[in-house]
């Protein structure tokens, strides 16, 4: 009679155990979330996309834009590049080096969250200096997701 009340125990122990491991992979496999594979994207007020964006000299540079990711948005770094890199023109506006952002390789970030953000700022937090060159220079920005998805973006604008 022991044998067969521990036989039974048995059973029900390894009954039991049998199916709690069963449920917990059950559950393991529904409960992994997909990979978020999909970066970010920007709608641009200002500057626009197709490079014909003017910014004067003693004025600071704004930015309009909307952020959006299918998940969660991390952040945007902003650089800005001189493109007009020609001795000529530099002689002709009388000036002598570029946008102090551009010229010290500066970068401005811009912290982001949720799936959509709108922004309106300041680049750089400064006023374009009076005495920098003018001309053609490259706005770039990287936008990244919680997950490191990327986009980058280069902008061409104008000083004047």
């Amino acid at each position: 009679m022991e044998n067969t009340n521990l036989m039974k125990r048995i059973f029900r122990i390894f009954t039991l155990g049998f199916a709690s491991t069963i449920l917990l992979m059950a559950c393991s496999k529904s409960d992994s979330p997909e990979k978020d594979t999909e970066a970010p994207t920007i709608e641009f007020t200002k500057p626009l996309l197709d490079g014909t964006t003017n910014y004067s000299k003693g004025v600071e540079m704004g930015l309009n834009a909307t952020f959006k990711d299918n998940k969660e948005l991390s952040k945007c770094v902003v650089t800005i590049e001189y493109l007009d890199q020609s001795i000529e023109s530099a002689s002709l506006k009388g000036f002598g080096s570029p946008w102090a952002p551009a010229e010290n390789n500066e970068s401005y970030e811009i912290d982001l969250s949720g799936e959509t953000e709108t922004v309106n700022a300041n680049l750089f937090d400064e006023a374009i200096e009076m005495n920098c060159l003018g001309g053609a220079y490259q706005l770039k920005f990287v936008v990244t997701d919680k997950e490191g998805n990327e986009l980058i973006t280069n902008v061409d604008v104008t000083i004047q």
